[in-house]
């Protein structure tokens, strides 16, 4: 036998957020990044975001890429057709960024 009020929440339960789930729909192709430096600032990535890419994802025109440029990793926006600049050396796209985790650290 309970006694008292019950509570409000009690007919109320959400089922637990799996971030996993949600935000890495193909696990298998999925791999995190974080970010180093502060030159991606111009597509609002800053220092300590951890970037989610999907290299299973075939990127649209302005999708956010990582591609590798002359051996280095490089983000980009990507767009059809991909043109680089004369004497550019040979690019490959690794992934699309699905998502980016802005990291802010509390005090």
């Amino acid at each position: 036998m309970t006694t008292g009020f019950p509570s409000p929440a009690q007919y109320y339960r959400e089922k637990n957020i799996n971030l996993n789930e949600y935000l890495v729909p193909h696990p298998e192709s999925t791999f995190f990044m974080r970010v180093k430096g502060s030159s991606y600032e111009e597509f609002e990535v800053y220092k300590d975001d951890v970037l989610i890419i999907d290299r299973s994802c075939v990127p649209k025109d302005y999708d956010l890429v990582l591609a590798i440029v002359d051996g280095r990793r490089r983000l980009m926006r990507y767009r059809r057709p991909l043109v680089f600049r004369e004497g550019d050396p040979a690019t490959e796209i690794w992934g699309t960024v699905t998502c980016v985790i802005h990291i802010k650290r509390l005090s």
